[in-house]
């Protein structure tokens, strides 16, 4: 059994040169934000698999609650240039330019065996998330100036166990998408400065499922796949400024498939390790064109995403109980960005990253308990060049952005039974 794990950990490692980034949100509770996922596909010890593989519903002898808030801090900085098609007259083109924001992430997630054979598990999590802030005032000002994506997803999921030592679940996902997207559009000079606000939303619906495999009592392997729901995004697009006028921008969104491959084992009652290898199908997502977009004449087409690379994420993992109160867990894990230097872009900035994740658990008593998760993402420098068409305007930024991101969780949980 021992060399079994060393082989399918050792294959993980060798396979996991590369992990999804962009606006894809991994942790959805605290304590996944200590170990960074490590595992989240065959951990199965709480409510959490409810949204990370229903199949480990099954597992959880217990009807249990986690309640999470979730933080993330980013550091961007984009130094370069940004040139105009035709030129504008009194534009500082060149500088540094902030784009981070800080945001705050409710996450919910319930799972309740029912028998021996079925268990019920619901989540209400937040899988695609990007926030990013230049403000009206840098030179980056006509290709963006803020962009919001964030995602709501709703999922009731079953899991049954045919025989031992095999579990199978699956669930829908009802999904709200909103987004929105705000640049100043001018034409000549810089005294014609006029914002235009893009705000779109839609709900759409997909599905995942998932199995575990219970190896032996102290070691699991699981899978979980989640599919791809298209989006048809439709809002209101406005020019205000010199002049104002309004449009029905609409877009459609396709965000990718997801496939999670885990392994977890319990050496001893305090001490456990586990690794994770994803696989997100960023081809999948295309262009993230928006149509119909209000400007300083007509409306017009922009692309605020080129397509993007297939893109792998590997984790490695480890849980220690210290104290029969409190439990200890680290991850480190890689990260390659789906970009790559032909179609990165300031909009949804994004670079392979290093990750170094910490967390601690306290059982306050045998009914509820606590996690706190950190983690870091260290970013490689990532060069820009990217070349936009807005109406009769033609804008390149060109330069280099560097990032980092920051991860904080509290969790609550509730062991109802």
């Amino acid at each position: 059994m021992k060399k079994m794990i060393v082989f399918i950990t050792g294959c993980l490692v060798l396979s996991g040169y590369a992990f999804a980034g962009s606006f894809q949100l991994w942790q959805q509770s605290a304590n996944q934000i200590g170990d960074d996922g490590a595992g989240s596909a065959a951990s199965a010890n709480d409510a959490t698999t409810a949204y990370y593989n229903p199949a480990g519903l099954t597992h959880i002898k217990h009807q249990d609650m986690a309640i999470s808030l979730l933080g993330t801090i980013t550091n961007i900085k984009f130094k370069g240039q940004l040139n105009t098609s035709p030129a504008i007259t009194g534009f500082n083109n060149s500088g540094t330019a902030q784009g981070g924001e800080s945001n705050f992430i409710p996450t919910l997630l319930y799972a309740a065996p029912l028998n021996d054979q079925w268990a019920f598990g619901f989540s209400i999590a937040s899988p695609f998330n990007n926030y990013t802030n230049y403000s009206q005032n840098n030179f980056t000002r006509y290709t963006l100036t803020d962009n919001t994506i964030k995602t709501t997803d709703i999922s009731p999921s079953f899991a049954y166990r045919p025989f031992n030592p095999i579990s199978i679940g699956i669930g829908p996902d009802v999904e709200r998408f909103q987004m929105e997207y705000n640049r100043v559009d001018t034409t000549t000079s810089t005294a014609n400065d006029s914002l235009v606000t893009n705000k779109l939303d839609d709900w759409a619906y997909g599905w995942n499922a998932g199995i575990l495999w219970e190896i032996a009592n102290n070691t699991r392997i699981g899978a979980s796949y989640h599919a791809k729901i298209t989006h048809h995004i439709v809002g209101n697009s406005r020019f205000s400024g010199t002049g104002t006028n309004s449009t029905r921008a609409k877009s459609d969104v396709y965000l990718p498939p997801l496939t999670v491959v885990s392994v977890y084992h319990d050496f001893n009652s305090y001490f456990a390790m586990m690794s994770t290898i994803s696989y997100t199908q960023w081809t999948k997502f295309g262009a993230l064109t928006l149509n119909n977009v209000a400007g300083v004449s007509s409306p017009t087409t922009v692309t605020l995403q080129d397509e993007m690379q297939n893109a792998w994420r590997f984790v490695l993992g480890a849980h220690y109980q210290f104290t029969h109160q409190f439990t200890l867990r680290g991850a480190v894990g890689y990260d390659k960005s789906p970009t790559n230097d032909k179609t990165r872009d300031i909009f949804i900035p994004d670079a392979s990253q290093y990750i170094v994740a910490l967390g601690l658990g306290y059982e306050i008593n045998q009914t509820f308990s606590l996690d706190l998760g950190y983690s870091h993402a260290f970013a490689s420098h990532a060069s820009v060049n990217h070349t936009q068409t807005y109406g009769a305007t033609t804008i390149t930024d060109i330069g280099n952005l560097q990032q980092n991101t920051d991860m904080i969780g509290l969790q609550l949980n509730w062991l109802m039974t």
